[in-house]
């Protein structure tokens, strides 16, 4: 079989994630536009360009590494979002597929992994699946960091790896805040993978958990000085944590969760129905990881629940611990050729074309500039998509918003929200592509 022959050598494994990767890509990597969400982000990387502070002269409500990451990838690739979703598919999706397969040390289940967490990656809606999204940069340095936890000899302390773990944790929360989600996993692997001396003991115990917590604030606080130094710590405190924490405390109708969750999560699960399965079938093979990985899957659930909204990107952290878990008994299905290793890699290609994307480039129209004129003219319809309309009104958070009717684009006005704050970091004026919102996921 063509994956024992892989097996055991890790370049011929990237090379085929790298593939692997571009295939299922290839048909969205030049759509100008998939998301309104990649349209904010370019303009904050396009602020950072030019020397700009974030959160000052640019307001969204991302981490700042993730426009880090875009102006990376058009200093390398060119201007505009193909650069930036080219990045993502030869680099980002199969360096975190990589260690999806250095998790099981390259062999069968570790080429299988990598392949689950690439297709079926690519295999739900297109808008939030195939964009540059947060939450895709994010399982870059958490995937390395799984695999920097899973590499701990029983019985060692263990410190310099957990530290490692830590920081790459902290990486990612300065992606996607919901990495933060994931810490629990983390600390039940630095709290149980010893077995013997001082790894089992509480006090080596406590001591893992330490180096963990240490790796973890070290990018953060660096990135808070760094922004101190500009006199900004303060919009991005603000901007990054409590306006998404105010955000989260304000929930949606219980009749528009419950659509949203028909709508969203639910077609999520059957698209993912053979990962759940498959890792359910894993459990003894797995031993302690399982729990790792459940309680990963755990936290990125739990993300996806928050406000209730179930935004499709929200569900894309689940992916890489689903794949990590299914991939034993897909391995052990594939190997039998039987029906279910058919099925398992069939499946994807099935839900991804039964949910086509939900906008395009004919619906998202291009970013202008981020430099401010005055406030912008954002419409707010449906809880978080802007759109461009007639006629300004201030809101309390220092945005602006028409007082014109919605744009058709948007099903059902609804009344939008957003956190008091400082009054001096205004939204910019962006045109079509507005990126700052108060009322869209955060």
């Amino acid at each position: 079989m063509i994956l024992d022959r892989i097996a055991g050598r890790p370049l011929v494994t990237l090379g085929l994630l790298v593939a692997a990767s571009l295939l299922v890509r290839a048909p969205f990597l030049t759509v100008p536009y998939l998301d309104l969400d990649e349209a904010a982000q370019l303009l904050g990387s396009w602020e950072l360009m030019r020397g700009g502070t974030l959160y000052v002269g640019f307001v969204d409500n991302r981490p700042p590494l993730l426009y880090a990451f875009y102006a990376l990838a058009q200093a390398l690739l060119g201007r505009g979002l193909p650069a930036v979703r080219l990045l993502v598919a030869v680099a980002v999706v199969p360096l975190a597929a990589f260690a999806a397969s250095a998790f099981f040390r390259h062999d069968r289940r570790g080429i299988v992994a990598g392949l689950l967490y690439v297709v079926y990656g690519a295999g739900f809606l297109a808008h939030d699946m195939h964009s540059a999204s947060p939450e895709v940069l994010m399982l870059l340095p958490l995937a390395a960091a799984l695999v920097a936890v899973s590499s701990l000899p029983p019985g060692s302390p263990g410190g310099l790896r957990l530290l490692a773990a830590g920081v790459l944790l902290g990486v990612g929360a300065l992606v996607r805040q919901h990495a933060v989600l994931w810490l629990p996993a983390f600390a039940l692997a630095a709290w149980t993978n010893g077995e013997r001396a001082s790894a089992t003991s509480t006090p080596g115990r406590l001591g893992r958990l330490l180096a963990l917590v240490g790796g973890f604030v070290l990018p953060l606080a660096a990135v808070y000085a760094w922004f101190a130094a500009r006199g900004a710590a303060g919009d991005l405190v603000f901007w990054t944590w409590t306006h998404d924490v105010r955000y989260a405390r304000n929930p949606i109708p219980p009749g528009e969760a419950l659509e949203r969750a028909t709508s969203y999560l639910l077609p999520f699960l059957v698209a993912t129905a053979p990962l759940w399965w498959a890792a359910w079938l894993s459990r003894p093979g797995l031993g302690p990881r399982w729990r790792w990985l459940a309680a990963a899957a755990a936290g990125s659930l739990a993300g996806a629940f928050i406000g209730f909204r179930f935004f499709p990107h929200y569900f894309v952290p689940l992916y890489l611990p689903l794949a990590l878990a299914a991939a034993p008994s897909t391995a052990l299905a594939l190997d039998r050729r039987g029906r279910a290793g058919r099925l398992a890699v069939a499946w994807p290609s099935c839900s991804s074309s039964a949910s086509p994307p939900r906008t395009s480039s004919s619906t998202a129209a291009p970013p202008t500039s981020t430099r401010r004129r005055g406030p912008s003219s954002i419409g707010w319809a449906n809880d978080c998509e802007p759109i461009r309309a007639p006629g300004r009104g201030r809101s309390s958070c220092g945005a602006s918003r028409p007082s014109s009717t919605p744009s058709p684009a948007c099903s059902r006005p609804r009344a939008s929200w957003c956190p008091r704050r400082p009054s001096r970091a205004m939204f910019p004026a962006t045109g079509p592509a507005a990126s700052a919102r108060s009322t869209r996921a955060p």
